[in-house]
């Protein structure tokens, strides 16, 4: 079976992160240095594709400064509508949102990017870049979403922290995820 190392880099920790909101394309910047953790040195990448947003291109440019990361819309966190940019406690009352969290966070965001888009979205964005020593700089959104789609993992169940790496084995014969570790 012929296999790819591909690997999947949650961006460092931002303002959002730390107080736990709901953070799409609002795009704030790194809270912390990005620099270059042990985790990094187990990488080897051949080329980095990226999210667009602020906080995923300051992760890739600090972790890769020799390569020069290749901008992938497809790689962008779900639109969260009119969740964006707010806690759960903020949310606690929302009758939309409680719906939202009882489906599983499957129905619809109010304003917001479906689930069916948003997986389908990242999926090809996924496929159209994948090659052995990929490093795909994204959010928890993605990762999740990948994993799910081409592990059959379900969403929720692997915890990718800010600036951990996910380090997958890729079946070129099933076009399919046959392994993967959280790199801690």
């Amino acid at each position: 079976m012929d296999r790819l190392t591909v690997y999947l880099v949650r961006h460092l920790r931002t303002i959002d992160n730390l107080k736990q909101r709901y953070s799409d394309a609002s795009d704030p910047p790194l809270i912390e240095a990005p620099e270059i953790t042990p985790l990094r040195h187990r990488i080897e990448a051949s080329k980095v594709i990226c999210s667009p947003l602020k906080r995923a291109r300051q992760t890739a440019e600090r972790w890769f400064p020799g390569i020069t990361p290749k901008i992938e819309a497809g790689l962008t966190e779900i639109d969260f509508g009119l969740f964006a940019g707010k806690t759960a406690d903020d949310l606690k009352d929302d009758l939309h949102y409680r719906a939202w969290v009882n489906s599983g966070c499957l129905a619809d965001i109010p304003e917001g990017e479906t689930f069916h888009h948003f997986n389908r979205r990242v999926s090809d964005a996924f496929l159209r870049h994948l090659a052995d020593h990929t490093v795909f700089v994204t959010h928890a959104g993605p990762i999740m979403s990948i994993l799910e789609a081409f592990a059959d993992t379900p969403r929720f169940t692997t915890s990718v922290d800010n600036g951990q790496i996910v380090e997958i084995q890729w079946s070129t014969t099933l076009q399919h995820i046959v392994a993967f570790e959280v790199l801690r």
